[in-house]
């Protein structure tokens, strides 16, 4: 997804609780993942396991093993962010050999209200050594955007600058069956909040009942009767097992 997407975080704090949002903020040379590309880490409930406490990937390999060890780590500590310079041969031993920047930031709720949603870009401090005013790169990049001629992210002097990106088309998906898991796979990084519907709850894969391939699993008795929650202008996708209940 290009941009910060305060209506998929919403989602995701709603459903997790306080998260950790990993973003690539600058690569140089090779590098696992470009930048703009993100993650999000929660601590996950009881007995679930951090193997299933993240959504998004910034490439796998040791960067990634790191980031979520340093996500989880400051979600137990409560710490609000964190700016990590990787050289990815010499300090992770990845082949790659490039260097990468990581942004790590707590959202919760407090944290996205921060987000002025009408803006084309929210620029804001991330790192310890931040530079006090906003630098010029990041001035630049904000007027960029509201011409809407923005790069997705600027990285400059400890500030993080990134355009908001569009709000998600709502769309219902009516059945989890085979066609509906590869639909919903399909969509997957596109700008679409799905809510996904169907009478056997059990039909749902396991990770559609989290933010995974961006499905809100919806069961419901008579599918038919989720029509009625979804908001003007939203999307309907029906392919359920039945003829008559299509």
């Amino acid at each position: 997804m290009s941009g910060l997407a305060p209506d998929a975080l919403r989602k995701a704090v709603a459903l997790h609780g306080p998260l950790v949002r990993v973003v690539v903020a600058d690569a140089k040379g090779s590098a696992p993942r470009e930048e703009g590309a993100a993650m999000i880490v929660w601590a996950g409930a009881a007995g679930t396991g951090p193997a299933n406490a993240f959504d998004g990937t910034i490439g796998g390999g040791a960067l990634e093993w790191d980031a979520l060890h340093q996500a989880r780590r400051m979600l137990a500590a409560g710490e609000a962010a964190l700016t990590r310079r990787y050289p990815l041969g010499p300090a992770l031993g990845q082949c790659c050999g490039g260097a990468a920047v990581l942004v790590y930031e707590r959202v919760d709720e407090a944290t996205l209200a921060q987000v002025d949603e009408t803006a084309a870009a929210h620029a804001r401090p991330v790192a310890a050594d931040a530079q006090a005013d906003m630098p010029q790169p990041i001035r630049a990049h904000l007027k960029a955007a509201r011409a809407g001629e923005a790069a997705p992210l600027v990285f400059a002097k400890g500030w993080l600058s990134e355009t908001l990106a569009a709000a998600a088309t709502p769309l219902f998906l009516y059945g989890a069956g085979h066609v509906g898991r590869a639909v919903v796979r399909a969509l997957d990084g596109l700008p679409f909040a799905i809510t996904w519907v169907d009478d056997a709850p059990a039909r749902f894969p396991a990770d559609a009942r989290g933010a995974l391939h961006g499905a809100t699993a919806l069961p419901c008795a008579n599918p038919a009767d989720a029509v009625a929650l979804a908001p003007a202008g939203a999307i309907h996708i029906v392919m359920t097992y039945s003829h008559a209940l299509d």
